[in-house]
């Protein structure tokens, strides 16, 4: 429900080194799409909470992000920035647009982003996939590039940070796991 170049701000000021928009068009939309695809076959609702109908449409209209100069962003020669929205990606997230329950600010956009890192995160330790919290961490940070100084997942669970907004991030988690039955959030 955001607009792409405020996903793409937000999600730097979490401490991503990307927009997580502008990942998708640099790894190639089509990538992304097959990714869902597996992901959600693999993982069922545990993976679920985006219409991959979004990425298909777009794969679909040859938008397949820079490799094909245009995706969710129009790529000409010049290397800049500040890129222009694609219109006809525009006009297919306008379809497929769903307004979160808890809106936009910053705190709540940082909250689902963190809890479905941290949600999965304590999977990838239940399955035996991660064998410590601190190999967790590193992986973020080598892996994601996620900042461990910022808030790498594992350490944040213990910090006081979070506990004290405990009542907030229960809220998202709640959020986020209805996902899993109505992507809504």
């Amino acid at each position: 429900g955001m607009p792409p170049k405020d996903l793409d701000k937000m999600s730097k000021k979490f401490g991503f080194p990307v927009g997580l928009v502008t990942l998708a068009d640099e790894v190639g939309l089509d990538v992304a799409a097959h990714i869902t695809e597996f992901m959600g076959k693999k993982f069922g609702p545990r993976f679920g909470g985006a219409d991959v109908n979004i990425v298909q449409e777009m794969v679909s209209q040859g938008m397949l992000g820079r490799k094909s100069g245009r995706g969710i962003y129009v790529y000409s020669g010049a290397k800049t920035k500040n890129r222009d929205i694609n219109k006809d990606a525009e006009e297919i997230l306008k379809k497929y647009r769903i307004e979160p329950k808890l809106g936009h600010a910053f705190e709540d956009v940082r909250m689902r982003l963190l809890s479905r890192l941290v949600n999965e995160s304590i999977f990838c330790l239940q399955e035996e996939i991660l064998s410590s919290p601190v190999e967790g961490d590193v992986g973020a940070v080598l892996v994601l590039d996620f900042r461990l100084f910022l808030e790498a997942r594992f350490v944040l669970l213990t910090r006081t940070e979070l506990r004290n907004s405990l009542t907030r991030f229960t809220s998202t988690v709640r959020c986020t796991v209805s996902i899993l039955r109505r992507p809504q959030c």
